[in-house]
């Protein structure tokens, strides 16, 4: 059994399958004898994709209700939030063996949405389906240098302090914008930063 989290979000129904692309970031470069050669650089981001199925007025027993309330809007919501607020979160599959409550493998990637389909379809009845890309997200941030003082040949620097925000902080207030909005409260998300 696998369930798939997106931040602190349980999808209700484990998507049956999920692509995840390792991309490279190489470069092709023809020679002056019209010979090509590659040249090798970092590998790019990765990029992972699936669709969720989320169950409208249906009960389904292979369906985890464990956000009981949540409808597909609920849902969609928090994911366009997500991409539009520009959250990245962890995103993981945890790997359950049947009868236990500890998983017995998980992937684990920061990511962001990159790309959201909303599919709904006559012979998925009430039911929504969204297609989603999620990327791989890495932290950086920009530093200020701020010039202290000048001796001779030598120049002192100091740097302004990297100020980072957590994800829980993050998902918090979206949790609570959701709420605002559509009137779904979702769980709370505890850290214990």
């Amino acid at each position: 059994m696998y369930y798939f989290f997106i931040g602190p979000v349980l999808l209700p129904v484990t998507p049956g399958s999920m692509e995840t692309s390792k991309n490279g970031n190489n470069e092709t470069v023809n020679l002056i004898n019209e010979s090509e050669i590659n040249i090798l650089k970092e590998p790019g981001l990765d990029t992972i994709s699936f669709d969720a199925l989320f169950p409208q007025g249906n009960s389904y027993p292979f369906a985890l209700y464990s956000m009981a309330g949540l409808d597909a809007l609920a849902f969609t919501e928090y994911f366009n939030l997500l991409r539009t607020k520009k959250i990245p979160f962890p995103f993981v599959v945890a790997k359950m063996k049947q009868g236990t409550i500890l998983p017995v493998g998980y992937s684990y990637m920061v990511s962001s949405i990159e790309n959201m389909r909303i599919i709904e379809d006559a012979s998925d009845g009430t039911d929504v389906k969204v297609r989603l890309e999620l990327k791989q997200y890495k932290q950086y941030s920009t530093r200020k240098i701020k010039k202290i003082s000048e001796s001779g040949d030598t120049i002192t620097y100091t740097l302004d302090p990297v100020n980072g925000v957590s994800f829980a902080s993050e998902i918090k207030k979206l949790a609570s914008s959701i709420t605002a909005k559509i009137g779904v409260s979702f769980p709370t998300f505890q850290s214990k930063a």
